[in-house]
């Protein structure tokens, strides 16, 4: 799953993992992003750090204080490239943290990380 409320990220990152082989259900903010997630849990999600409303840091909270999604891999994206906003993240929850614009190379590693049982679909 993808939160993004840019649409050009959004449709680079969808398009990506789309030709990667995953199934790649997109969000336009974070309330979009929690409501997806009571009828669906993906085996990822790549959310934005700073989002209208809901920001990031709230969807990762919700995240990790349900249950069934507490251990659901969580990749932060975000332009801070602060150490203290990774740091902040990452005391949140987060997974890993990628900073944008990102590399390609970087968010294939992320997902090797993260999704091991696709390594070889994903490669």
């Amino acid at each position: 799953m993808v939160v993004e409320d840019d649409q050009i990220s959004r449709h680079v990152m969808q398009r990506y993992l789309t030709d990667a082989g995953a199934v790649a259900l997109v969000a336009e903010s974070g309330e979009e992003g929690l409501h997806m997630l009571e009828v669906t849990t993906p085996d990822l999600v790549i959310c934005d750090s700073h989002l209208p409303g809901m920001q990031g840091a709230a969807l990762l909270e919700h995240i990790r204080n349900q249950p069934r999604l507490r251990n659901l891999p969580v990749i932060i994206a975000s332009g801070d490239a602060f150490t203290e906003a990774r740091e902040s993240m990452m005391r949140l929850g987060a997974s890993d943290y990628l900073v944008k614009p990102y590399l390609y190379s970087e968010l294939q590693s992320l997902l090797e990380k993260h999704l091991p049982a696709r390594k070889s679909q994903i490669a």
